[in-house]
């Protein structure tokens, strides 16, 4: 254990530097009488006028790209094993493939290196992350793949009513493809259909623009008529990233069609209206080893008889963080933290700043606003019937707090960070009981 948290110091400090990627938003009506006239993105600059318009740049930090790329991974991890080992990718290595340069690039031969089986999940990884970011710019926080959401009310597909009849023609017609995530927005009141696409471009070659939106805008025909209520928005998000000493014209990108949709009001739902919230939450808790309470969550049962689990929360501003250390093969790096926390309970603050101070000063944590674990846990105290998981709002944003915790902190609550070596002189610590 002691070698696995030196090695870990040695590989996972994240860089701490600000990216942004130019964004260009396609009017989806002239890119179908007309696809081909999509170009050039020159200098972050358009010059065709009309068909398409050149965004703010979506701006973020590496913690925060790799915060999202972490929840669109925990979204399709379905065993522990799984999770484990994304956990240990992601803060062991993933970062490195970034060039260090105020757009988003990758280092040379990032590309080459990537070009098996395993580039094309990691591109596709980063791009599921972008979008996630790029979703939350526009007001939509929580999200869940739109296949696990109908995985879990499947049984509905059998009913007879008309909408849920379209569904299960739809599902045959499209050979089951589908988009990858449902968001909701702020106050859970409105959702948006997603689609992540784009990949890793050539040196001084053209991204396959025109084909990868065409591809994602196909993919959404169609679901929002047999999902109610109605979704607000249909995203098809084309993340497109070149490496740092590419000559061609265009910069590293992101592309996007975003039609409206016409609201409706239905008397049924699809699914219940915090189910988005719930396969939001299940995953993160996942990510955090809560399976049995992330298992509860999203099948609606009552924890009865469930013995508290005491964890460390710590005061930033005007947040509490409910921290765990990630999971870093079999056993994690749980236990050299629960020692501590041991001890802490029992008068032994020294042996934080010891564990953190002898340990290099980095401990990487994924963390929880309280607000929402007290939420589920009260959530699943009530019975199945009557439970209802009410929105937190928050404000997304970096948190850097003089060595003592640094990380990124997203709009639904969640934390993926590291704590610092002055963590025990400068940050307000409590253990408190939960029942989970």
């Amino acid at each position: 254990m002691i070698a696995e948290l030196i090695a870990l110091q040695q590989l996972m400090p994240i860089r701490l530097g600000h990216y942004h990627l130019p964004v260009f938003e396609i009017d989806r009506a002239r890119f179908q009488l007309n696809p081909t006239r999509v170009r050039p993105f020159q200098n972050n600059r358009f010059a065709h006028a009309g068909n398409v318009a050149n965004q703010d740049p979506l701006r973020f930090s590496m913690w925060k790209l790799m915060h999202a790329c972490y929840r669109a991974t925990l979204l399709r991890a379905n065993s522990m094993m799984e999770v484990n080992l994304r956990a240990g990718a992601y803060f062991l290595g993933k970062q490195h493939a970034f060039a260090r340069t105020p757009e988003l690039r990758l280092v040379d031969g990032q590309i080459l290196m990537y070009e098996s089986g395993a580039g094309g999940d990691l591109a596709k990884e980063i791009g599921e992350g972008v979008n996630i970011l790029f979703m939350e710019s526009r007001g939509y926080f929580r999200g869940e793949r739109l296949d696990a959401l109908l995985a879990r009310y499947r049984g509905d597909v059998r009913a007879a009513t008309p909408w849920r009849t379209r569904r299960a023609n739809l599902l045959r017609h499209k050979n089951g493809e589908r988009p990858d995530f449902i968001f909701e927005n702020r106050r859970g009141d409105a959702t948006a259909l997603a689609e992540a696409k784009g990949g890793f471009v050539a040196d001084n070659e053209t991204a396959r623009i025109t084909g990868e939106l065409r591809d994602g805008l196909q993919q959404l025909e169609g679901w929002s008529d047999v999902i109610a209520p109605r979704p607000h928005k249909e995203f098809t998000v084309a993340t497109f990233l070149r490496e740092e000493t590419d000559p061609h014209n265009e910069p590293s990108m992101i592309v996007f069609v975003d039609p409206e949709n016409e609201p409706t009001d239905s008397a049924s739902r699809s699914f219940p209206s915090d189910a988005i919230r719930r396969g939001n939450y299940a995953a993160w808790l996942r990510g955090m080893g809560f399976y049995r309470t992330a298992s509860d969550l999203l099948s609606r049962r009552m924890n009865r008889d469930v013995q508290p689990t005491q964890l460390m929360v710590i005061d930033v501003g005007d947040k509490r963080l409910v921290l765990l250390p990630f999971l870093i093969g079999e056993f994690g790096l749980r236990a050299p933290l629960y020692w501590v926390l041991d001890e802490i309970r029992h008068g032994g603050r020294d042996a934080m700043r010891w564990f953190l101070r002898d340990f290099g000063g980095i401990l990487p944590v994924l963390g929880i606003e309280e607000r929402v674990l007290r939420g589920i846990e009260r959530t699943l105290q009530t019975t199945p019937e009557n439970q209802y998981l009410e929105p937190v709002i928050f404000e997304s944003e970096e948190i850097l707090s003089n060595e003592a915790l640094s990380g990124s902190f997203q709009a639904d609550g969640s934390f993926f960070g590291a704590l610092g070596g002055r963590i025990a002189l400068d940050a307000k610590i409590t253990i408190e009981k939960f029942k989970l």
